[in-house]
């Protein structure tokens, strides 16, 4: 599975702010049987505030 994304990468909860996953390797672990699945996302939007970048999407899953 290739994965994109910086090693120590920090998800969020939002608006509550709570870590849901850290690190690259948690992001493989946590998402690798969910993309074996045919999925489709769209990216609706995208956000970037400081160092932080936020996503709006729109999926099948």
């Amino acid at each position: 599975m290739r994965v994109h994304m910086a090693d120590d990468i920090t998800v969020y909860t939002f608006p509550d702010n709570t870590i849901t996953l850290s690190g690259k390797q948690a992001l493989i672990e946590r998402y690798t049987e969910t993309f074996k699945k045919k999925m489709f996302a769209e990216i609706k939007n995208r956000s970037i505030v400081g160092n932080k970048v936020i996503y709006y999407i729109s999926s099948n899953y």
